[in-house]
């Protein structure tokens, strides 16, 4: 199992991570269930190999490498940290098809205020979505929390300066809340309200 990384709940399944093959699997724990009471799994997304390929078409053919994080949206599209390729990737729910909405797959820092698909991302420590439908990205290499918004698909820096701890804890909370821990400190985006609790 250590090769494995828990994921998002989604329509009765439960998104997995499964490192060793670079894919995305699903588990339904009522579906079928056989007599060792184990649930019905299927691959997602990936090919099995380490690599960057597919963006256009089907997820199940796509190549990603070091998925490391997965964000599901109110329209039930799964987001993947794919983080060995520097991109955030969008599987459609309704098409099963895989795109790029965030990154160059080059790693660096570069783009804000621009396209997200042009903008330079560091490490992807994490990703989630808000209530309405904009993506975060935890660049934990460039030390920030960088926004996508979902209308205008610009990216920006919400929070990070470049040069704060890294980020240790990163999730989605009730009501399309963001929340991460710095080093003792933790920060709660709400919406486009930005705030420390103490």
């Amino acid at each position: 199992m250590r090769h494995l990384r828990s994921g998002r709940k989604i329509v009765g399944s439960i998104l997995i991570i499964c490192l060793a093959i670079a894919s995305i699997i699903a588990m339904n724990p009522q579906a079928n269930a056989n007599a060792a009471g184990y649930g019905i799994i299927s691959t997602i997304a990936g090919s099995g190999s380490y690599s960057y390929s597919g963006d256009g078409g089907d997820a199940s053919l796509a190549k990603f490498s070091l998925p490391g994080s997965i964000a599901v949206d109110s329209g039930k599209n799964i987001y993947i940290g794919d983080t060995g390729n520097y991109r955030v990737r969008k599987i459609d729910a309704s098409t099963n098809i895989v795109t790029t909405v965030a990154g160059t797959g080059e790693s660096g820092y570069s783009g804000d205020g621009g396209l997200a698909t042009a903008a330079a991302l560091g490490r992807i420590d994490g990703i989630a979505i808000d209530a309405a439908g904009n993506l975060y990205i935890a660049d934990g290499k460039n030390f920030r929390i960088r926004k996508v918004d979902a209308v205008s698909k610009i990216i920006t820096t919400v929070a990070g300066t470049g040069g704060i701890r890294i980020f240790r804890r990163w999730r989605s909370g009730h009501g399309g809340q963001i929340e991460l821990s710095l080093g003792d400190r933790r920060r709660r985006q709400r919406e486009s309200l930005l705030c420390r609790l103490q």
